[in-house]
């Protein structure tokens, strides 16, 4: 029951005031500023205002089609007779009162409570948990015998009304004002109480304890099943009117509602009516019936019958939404009806009456009192208003009506009438309204709609009141070939074209609508959702291309087509006409087609109203089958046989197997004259969906055992062996060659040929171009002459051999191959895995190719000097032998542009082979720079890199620079597969690749070990042996799509890997140029540069992207990508020489994207070695998604980063304390000036070419570059580009979390001198600002600073202000001695902290701690709670440096910590975390919690809100708190509300010799605190508080029960609980003097210990009164049961607390009446020694007879004045439920007396008044409150619309 308590547990509280009649009534007339006046409507006393009025109070009942605009200001009398107030301490501490009434049900029939007519204030405890003004608590029935009538609760602290667990209570005719948190509050199982005609005004945020209080309620409802009726809710500062948050189980969630009639909300700044999250009764409707709401800030609301809405919508502020969310009148933003759910609701034969939705409202949009007084002044001009907000669902039951509506003056500005989807997620929508008896009142006609996209929604009119020519203007009709009438319907037609005009009219940029369509009553549509599309492309990164992109639909009998955006979580869903027949596919720059797709939930029609959908293939399947969601076939699979018809079934199909041309894909449309008019030879499948079903439908498409093809043509099935074997070398220019053969002569143009086994055929000349050239013999090339082969397929298999050259006599002729295709044609599928498509040269079923150029000595260089713009000469680093006048070489970027990267042709070669004359200068500088620093191992190369591209051995494409440039990217591709071998050295690669297919230029797959008679070896040593597959110093150009991939072949493991070393590769489209998705690669000193981003992939890639530990990656650099240079899988920590090292990448949007290897995960750690980045944009090195590994970065060197050098995102679990190190390496900000002039604005052409929609410096200014970026340490991170945010926390923090930085070395940074200015600039170390919530410690040690001055050290900033609201972090606030106001938001970034272990980083060992925007205030801040003295502040820095050793203390001088800590005073703080382990721990705020150190308090709040519940955020806020504290000092810690239960505190980094000493205040709960910890289980107390240096353990501790304070001593490096004894709170009065008392206490404890069978230690003395004792004391419960550990969980949310076990407190609460008199017999008999005055186990009854409830009048009725004494039952300190209650009487003075107009009197000189008063106060001293209105003056009433005098307005 608390303390400071009325407390009722087994009597009855009865109080009766004076009657007021009525409590609360409105103005008859306006009361203007400056009026003294003010008129009543009713029978009241006149009063007058003593003061004039300084705000307007309005006026204005107008009727209105049956509907009463009434705003008419509310006025109520707060004064009463009897008055139950906290006492003079409550108002500073906000400490007051508490009425609880609460009888446990084994008791019996429940205490009763009859209040009425008495004036509550300053009641309820803001701060601690369950300290509500006026409750009753887990009480049961009460029968309608308990009330709370005409009382005026005014000025609480904590709610005002709480109604827990309690049923048939009546609340009814009072006035609630000035409260804070939910005014009145239902929650449990609350129901069937009765909430009638109580006006609630001025409901306050309460920003502790539970989440909901943050954005309160005048009236929160937990459960539906309640009445409400006649209540007025208005003033919600930061919330609702009416709020039913429903607990999510399924009784409640499911519940009928009660009642919900007559009701009015106003002047709320969010809602006025909120249902949120969710309700679903699941029987029946829930009807609300009548709600008048004016002047909310956003929305006001299943079935609303009887609403008038008027003025809302444009507050000042907006809730936080993941969705669309505009303002409104009202909103429904989901339906889910489960009625008759086994049937499936349908919406031919459902009843409109019968949905969910609106009914008999008015709907009012801004009326001219509207814009009057502070509604007008804070309307929100700029935002969209709405008057009906309708649903998006995604089940097809959800159907919604609007009935009998009415709109006013929804015709200008900002005002429409009907927006759908209004919480959706972009692109979401679909679902049906029907409409029937609007009406629109306005001048001229209303604005519909504004529709925000596409299919967002239809309005359904059912009976021509919502399109017609009211409605719609003459030129919309006349434009309009058909009727309109019922049925006709409401669209978005943005982005939508599938709308028919002989039956739909489409109004764009008209005054009805921006983009929308109404169509004729002859049409019906559906909606349709899609998911799940696949098109089976073979490499894993682009499943998911079709599934992030967009679908088309496109209508097949006229090619109308709408653009359906992929929608997150939900795929696609669209509207379509019904009885047709749609087509869909995607909008990609290439073609692909969906193999599999899942069409689910579509509306529910009648027979003939079903849609067709149709898919085309370039492929012809097998089969198609359909099947369920549980993966079972849906009749046979789709045949040719028989085509759809009308009458066929849900879920049957048709799959036309011939190939037509298909006229209707997407690119025919574009204006791309190298797509326009493509034709494709298609396969067709067609899927019915029924009218009356919407089964699930998973369509999956299949391909035979040897593949699918694209023509019938059996030349495409696996080739027959042909056998011919020849002696000597066969010459294809000989038609010898070619006697007795298929052909029978030579080939001509577009022919098969097979070259069969047994031949050695040399190719002499060029041959016709081929279509298919199969390889089963030996074929070479004439080394003397220029050869092209050309042909759309060339296989190589069988043991036959494609080859010019060798390793030891490279080929010294030109050969170019030149395939050739289209994405149309025909694909070659050699298995039903093996699809090589077309326009390939395969190697399978043990082929080789051999092709190996003109040797040079390496591919790539760098180089020697710079060349500047201009300039048409070069100079290398090194003598380039073979490298020859006429090639052609690029140079890469040296700004962020990776495009800067040239191409020139070799004019003139000097004697040295250095220096090159070029066919052309260069249109930029490229650099040849280095740097070293001191303290680095080695010199930084950052020269641009010059790579000889030419060959004279080609592979490429047909067309190759028109294909890749402008038109369908479907170049030529290069496969190996299985125990093949391809060896390429030397030879160039153009225009390879196939987007619209996923496939790369070269891919290796599946790759076996190989019989080496396949690489000459004879038969008699043939051995298996690796496969020894290479792709060597070769060039890979203009890729379009990956360069080169290896990887497995299909599931199977075990896959060879090959050698791709020396390698320069440019461009790729779309995708990683180089994937390893296997290990046993080696990966070496490749150049690669140019990844292009198609906009389309939300999967990141990178130019190197190597999934697997395994695989040897050295030397090579990725000189240019749109988005990561490198994606690696970090090496476990433990391997001393990693595969991976010497990596370097430049001019990527980012360069290296760290994350765990399997390996490393079973270790624990991913470790990252010799790597290099620079000219980066976002990030050098970034842990993106966050690394759930411990992290080592070993000489990794990050220079020249546009936004941030290295983060690293720490991901883990909530207990979890992961580490990251970083040893050696460089981090620089600008190492020449050209980094900053390269690209000073966006515009500039050295600026990154194609940013991500999240990435940094978009626009100007550019923000600050930082080299190292604070490690961030959560449970969660966004996904990054393109889905999301490169860097935000998503999650709570981890417990703990730690970074070392080892011998790194800082250069080049120059702070606001530095790029940018004072609005950027470059840093060498920052925090991470999006961490909200914790910082944890980094340490420094051996560091280097070269050009590094003081200013330009750290860059550290502070939380965001757009944290502070009351859905992230709150908006506490705390008030410092001198009365300012600090405001408080999560502080995280406050707490940043780096430890500079030996002075080599800022120039003195020691620490810099906190962010502050100047000087910290004191003794409040938010912020490391930092000592001035040893703790100086710098302005560059916004940060204090503390030193050790120090005995400065420039605080309070008795605050000085003695003895002066071996460290000195704050010479050595570390990471302290407090947890609460209670199982509220996220649903009850327990913050701020205020940590002292020596007068320097620092107030962390809980945790940001991180969930989302359907669009809105949870309200959940974990209770952990971050916090710096010193070793061997003390500090004080304070919760602003109820402590935890159960707390844990870590000191995880601290050394392990070391402690500090904490001292918890528990605000007066006197339960004893104890500590826990795992070693030693429960610790037994100290007799007096631990010190510093004591020599007791951890965990040592003292409870002070006088002052309920812990002190505990907490040892570095471990943990410590400290945990609550459940206790039992006794009184008893003994006859005896103290001292005689004293004499026996010790046989007392002993006695009656003996007799409850429990030790004596379970019984402590609380305190004693002297006199007749009155004997407090505890019994605790045993130690066993709060000795067990509390189990982690796994979650966001630890659980804690120590319950009792049910049989113990059975034992001492469960017992009779019987067995308790027994009981106390016993006890007197055993307990001799003592005379016993009264010693009771239960609430004593009413003396005499309890107090009649006044019939009538203002008091009794027997005219005498009495003094009735009302005894109550009060309990002492219960805690955890469990309490034994003893007698306590408390008076209550009532002053009776007779007046003629009793029951409506306001006289302020009524009856003399007595009040309660409840205290003491918790703490502090007096402070003088603020007097509540008065009414000062009475006059006669003369009419029903009585003035009232009073003191002001």
């Amino acid at each position: 029951y608390g303390s400071k308590v009325i407390a009722v547990r087994q009597g009855n509280l009865v109080l009766h005031g004076q009657r007021k009649e009525p409590t609360f009534t409105q103005l008859s007339a306006t009361a203007d500023v400056g009026d003294t006046q003010i008129k009543l409507d009713g029978q009241v006393t006149i009063l007058p205002l003593p003061q004039a009025a300084s705000m307007p109070r309005m006026l204005m009942k107008r009727s209105s089609l049956g509907h009463v605009l009434d705003m008419r200001a509310e006025v109520a009398v707060l004064s009463r007779n009897v008055v139950v107030q906290g006492d003079h301490l409550s108002q500073p501490h906000q400490f007051g009162g508490v009425i609880m009434v609460s009888t446990p049900s084994y008791l019996g029939q429940p205490a009763l409570m009859l209040i009425e007519q008495v004036e509550v204030r300053e009641m309820g405890q803001t701060f601690k948990q369950g300290g509500y003004s006026l409750q009753w608590r887990s009480h049961g029935n009460v029968n309608y015998k308990s009330y709370l009538k005409g009382n005026a609760i005014h000025h609480t602290y904590h709610r005002g009304i709480t109604l827990h667990e309690v049923q048939r209570a009546i609340i009814q005719g009072n006035v609630l004002f000035d409260n804070i948190g939910h005014a009145i509050f239902l929650e449990g199982s609350a129901t069937k109480n009765v909430i009638d005609a109580n006006l609630v005004f001025l409901t306050r945020a309460l920003d502790s304890l539970l989440a909901t209080d943050y954005t309160p309620a005048s009236f929160l409802i937990s459960n539906p099943e309640n009445a409400y009726s006649n209540n007025h809710a208005g003033g919600a500062t930061n919330g609702y009117g009416y709020w039913y948050n429903l607990e999510y189980t399924y009784p409640t969630m499911g519940t009928a509602l009660g009642n919900y009639s007559n009701n009015r909300a106003h002047s709320n700044l969010l809602c006025g009516l909120m249902i949120h999250p969710e309700y679903t009764p699941y029987y029946q409707l829930a009807v609300f019936q009548g709600l008048l709401a004016y002047k909310n800030g956003v929305n006001t609301a299943v079935q609303f019958h009887n609403f008038t809405i008027f003025d809302n919508g444009a507050g000042p502020v907006m809730p936080y939404s993941n969705g669309k969310d505009n303002g409104g009148g009202i909103e429904i933003s989901r339906i889910v009806d489960f009625r008759n759910s086994a049937d499936k609701r349908n919406r031919y034969d459902a009843e409109y009456t019968q949905m969910a939705g609106i009914q008999g409202a008015l709907i009012a949009a801004q009326t001219e009192e509207g814009r009057a007084g502070t509604a007008g002044r804070y309307w929100d001009t700029k935002r969209r208003v709405s008057a009906l907000i309708t649903q998006f669902s995604d089940s097809n039951t959800g159907m919604m009506s609007l009935l009998g509506v009415t709109f006013v003056n929804f015709s200008s500005g900002q005002f429409t009438a009907l927006e759908a989807c209004g919480q959706c997620t972009y692109q979401q929508g679909g679902s049906p309204t029907f409409t029937g008896g609007l009406k629109f009142i306005q001048e001229g006609y209303p604005i519909l709609s504004k529709w925000s996209w596409g299919h967002q929604g239809i309005y359904y009119d059912t009976d021509g009141t919502l399109l017609n020519n009211l409605t719609l203007p003459p030129d919309l009709l006349a434009a309009s070939n058909f009727s309109l009438g019922a049925n006709a319907s409401w669209h978005s037609a943005v982005g939508n074209d599938l709308f028919n005009p002989e039956e739909c009219t489409y109004v764009k940029e008209q005054h009805t609508a921006n983009n929308g369509a109404f169509c004729s009553q002859e049409t019906n549509f559906r909606r349709i959702m899609l998911k799940e599309p696949w098109s089976g492309a073979e490499d894993y990164y682009y499943m998911d291309q079709m599934r992030y992109s967009n679908m088309l639909v496109t209508d097949v009998s006229n090619n109308r087509t709408s653009i359906v955006p992929w929608t997150s979580g939900s795929g696609y869903q669209f509207t379509v006409r019904v009885a047709k027949d749609y087509e869909v596919h995607w909008a990609l720059p290439y073609r692909l087609d969906p193999v599999k797709f899942v069409v689910h939930n579509a509306d529910i029609l009648k027979n003939g109203e079903h849609v067709i959908l149709t898919a085309r293939y370039t492929q012809q399947m097998e089969s198609i089958h359909i099947r369920d969601q549980w993966n079972n076939g849906i009749g046979e699979a789709c045949l040719d046989t028989t085509p759809l018809t009308t009458d066929s079934p849900h879920g049957s199909c048709y799959y036309n197997t011939t190939f037509e041309p298909n006229p209707r894909w997407y690119w025919n449309n574009t204006r791309n004259p190298m797509l326009r008019n493509r034709t494709f030879n298609d396969t067709t499948f067609k899927l019915m969906i029924a009218g009356p079903s919407d089964t699930y439908l998973n369509v999956v498409a299949m391909c035979p055992e040897e593949g699918c093809i694209n023509t019938t043509d059996p030349t495409f099935y696996k080739p027959k062996v042909v056998v011919d074997e020849r002696d000597g070398v066969l010459l294809w220019s000989e038609a010898s060659t070619w006697e007795n053969t298929t052909l029978g002569r030579m080939p001509i143009t577009g022919e098969n040929v097979t070259i069969p086994k047994g031949w050695t055929l040399l190719i002499d000349v060029t041959p016709p171009p081929l279509n298919a050239l199969v390889i089963q013999g030996d074929v070479t090339f004439e080394l003397s002459l220029d050869i092209n082969l050309t042909a759309t397929y060339i296989l190589v298999m069988l043991g036959g051999v494609l080859h010019a050259g060798n390793k030891t006599t490279p080929h010294i002729g030109r050969v170019k191959i030149i395939l050739t295709g289209t994405p149309q044609t025909n694909e070659w599928a050699y298995s039903k895995n093996l699809i090589m498509g077309s326009k390939f040269l395969s190697v399978v079923d043990g082929g080789r190719v051999d092709l190996y150029a003109t040797n040079v000595t390496k591919r790539w260089t760098r180089l020697g000097s710079n060349v500047r713009q201009g300039d048409n000469t070069l100079t290398l680093s090194e003598p380039m032998p073979g490298w020859v006048a006429g090639q052609t070489i690029m140079v890469t970027s040296s700004s962020y542009n990776h495009e800067q990267a040239e191409f020139r042709e070799i004019a003139e070669v000097s004697p040295d082979q250095m220096s090159f004359t070029l066919s052309r200068s260069f249109d930029y500088s490229h650099l040849a720079h280095t740097v070293d620093y001191p303290g680095s191992k080695w010199s930084i190369d950052m020269r641009a890199e010059v790579a000889l591209v030419s060959s004279n051995i080609v592979i490429t494409t047909e067309n190759g620079n028109a294909t890749s440039s402008s038109g369908n990217r479907f170049g030529c591709r290069v496969l190996v597969h299985g125990a093949s071998v391809l060896r390429l050295s030397g030879v160039t690669l153009e225009y390879c690749g196939q987007s619209d297919m996923s496939r790369p230029a070269v891919e290796f797959w599946g790759l076996k070990s190989i019989n080496t008679t396949l690489i000459g070896v004879d038969w008699v040593n043939a051995e298996m042996v690796e496969n020894p597959s290479t792709l060597h110093a070769s060039s890979l150009l203009w890729s379009m799509s990956s360069t080169v991939i290896v990887r497995e072949y299909g599931i199977t493991v075990g896959a060879q890997g090959v050698k791709i070393v020396g390698n320069v590769m440019y461009q790729s489209f779309g995708a990683s140029m180089v994937v390893a998705s296997i290990s046993g690669n080696t990966i070496r000193d490749n150049l690669a540069l140019g990844l292009i981003s198609n906009g389309q992939t939300m999967k990141p890639i990178g130019v190197f992207d190597i999934s697997y530990r395994n695989n040897t990656v050295i030397g090579n650099i990725a000189a240019g990508s749109d988005r990561w240079g490198f994606i690696h899988y970090g090496a476990p920590c433990s391997v001393a020489s990693p595969l991976w090292h010497n990596n370097a990448a430049h001019s990527c949007l980012n360069g290296l994207w760290l994350k765990e290897s399997e390996e490393s995960v079973r270790e624990g750690c991913a470790k990252l070695s010799n790597f290099t980045t620079y000219l980066s944009w976002d990030f050098g090195l970034l842990t993106m998604q966050g690394i759930s590994t411990n992290v080592e970065l070993l000489d990794v060197n990050v220079l020249n980063t546009k936004h941030a050098g290295i983060l690293l995102l720490m991901l883990g679990d909530p207990m979890d304390m992961p580490n990251a190190r970083m040893q050696g390496g460089v981090v620089a900000g600008q190492t020449s000036s050209a980094v900053c002039t390269m690209c000073a604005q966006p515009s500039d052409p050295g600026c990154a070419p194609r940013l991500s929609s999240y990435s940094y410096n978009r626009e100007s200014p550019f923000s600050a570059a930082v080299g190292f970026n604070g490690a961030v340490f959560a449970q969660r991170f966004s996904v990054g580009p393109d889905a999301g945010s490169y860097d935000s926390v998503m999650g709570y923090p981890t417990l703990g979390g730690m970074v070392k930085v080892n011998g790194t070395t800082f250069a080049d940074f120059k702070g606001i001198s530095g790029c940018g200015g004072s609005s950027a600039g470059t840093f060498a170390i920052g925090n991470h600002p999006k961490a909200p919530d914790a910082s944890h410690p980094h340490w420094f040690s051996a560091s280097t600073l070269s050009n590094v001055p003081d200013n330009a050290l750290f860059h550290l900033m502070g939380p965001s202000d757009k944290w502070r609201n009351n859905y992230d972090c709150g908006s506490q606030t705390v008030t410092q001695p001198d009365g300012a106001v600090l405001p408080l938001n999560c502080a995280g970034p406050k707490h940043a902290h780096s430890k500079d272990l030996d002075g080599s980083l800022t120039g003195k060992v020691g620490s810099v701690n906190g962010v502050f925007n100047g000087t910290r205030a004191f003794p409040y801040d938010q912020g490391t709670p930092v000592i001035p003295g040893p703790c100086t502040f710098s302005d560059a820095w916004k940060s204090y440096q503390c030193l050790p050793n120090q005995e400065y203390f420039l605080l309070d001088y008795a605050l000085k910590p003695v003895p002066i800590p071996p460290n000195g005073i704050f010479g050595d703080p570390q990471l302290f975390v407090l947890e609460s382990r209670d199982d509220d721990t996220e649903t009850r705020s327990f913050g701020p919690v205020f940590f002292n150190v020596s007068g320097s308090v620092d107030a962390v709040v809980a945790c940001m809100d991180v969930g989302w519940c359907f669009s809105n955020l949870c309200q959940k806020r974990l209770s952990t708190f971050w916090t710096y504290l010193p070793t061997f000092q003390t500090a004080a810690i304070t919760f602003k509300a109820t402590p935890p239960k159960v707390l844990r505190l870590h000191y995880p980094y601290a050394p392990d010799t070391s402690e500090v000493i904490v001292s918890i205040n528990y605000q007066g709960v006197p339960n004893r605190r104890f500590t826990w910890t795992e070693s030693q289980r429960r610790i037994e107390g100290l007799d007096a508080p631990p010190t510093i240096g004591d020599n007791n353990v951890h965990g040592a501790f003292f409870w002070d029960r006088l002052k309920t304070e812990i002190t505990v001593k907490v040892k570095g490096g471990q943990k410590v609980e400290i945990r609550t004894d459940n206790s039992i709170s006794i009184s008893s009065s003994l006859s005896m003097d103290i001292n005689t008392f004293y004499d026996t206490k010790d046989t007392f404890i002993f006695n009656l210990a003996s007799f409850l069978g429990i030790p004596a230690s379970r019984i402590q003395i609380v305190s004693i009164k002297p006199g007749s004792v009155v004997l407090d004391y505890m019994m605790y419960d045993d130690p066993a049961v709060s000795s067990q550990p509390i189990a982690e969980v796994p979650s966001y949310a630890p659980t804690g607390g120590v319950a009792l076990d049910p049989d113990q407190t059975e034992s001492l609460l469960a017992m009779s009446q019987e067995q308790r008199d027994v009981a106390l017999g016993e006890a007197r008999s055993v307990l001799s020694d003592f005379n016993f005055e009264s010693v009771t186990a239960k609430s004593t009854s009413f003396v005499g007879s309890p107090p009649v409830p006044p019939s009538g009048g203002g008091g009794f009725d027997d005219g005498e004045d009495k003094n009735n004494a009302l005894i109550i039952g009060v309990s002492i300190g219960a805690a955890a439920g469990v309490a034994i209650l003893v007698g306590l009487a408390v008076i209550v003075s009532l002053k009776r007396r007779k007046r003629a107009n009793a029951g409506k009197d306001w006289s302020s000189a009524a009856v003399p008044r007595s009040a309660m008063i409840i205290g003491p106060s918790r703490q502090g001293s007096s402070v003088q409150s603020t007097p509540v209105q008065r009414l000062v003056q009475v006059q006669p009433f003369t009419s029903s619309s009585t003035p009232v005098q009073v003191e002001h307005v």
